[in-house]
């Protein structure tokens, strides 16, 4: 299997998206210092994502 360096971005987003999130709900959940800096790194890794998908789709449904 080989692994493209566009798909190895794609996984460390998705990586990143996931410990930052569950990050941000640790420090909100047990730590009460919810932290926005976090949510909005979160919330644009989670949209560049959102257009990396709809790319690979579009690349996929064209072959």
């Amino acid at each position: 299997m080989k692994i493209k360096l566009v798909d190895l971005l794609f996984y460390l987003f998705v990586i990143f998206t996931f410990v930052s999130a569950f990050y941000n709900a640790y420090l909100g959940w047990f730590k009460d210092e919810f932290s926005q800096k976090i949510m909005y790194l979160t919330f644009l890794s989670m949209l560049f994502m959102a257009g990396l998908i709809t790319k690979f789709s579009k690349m996929k449904s064209d072959n």
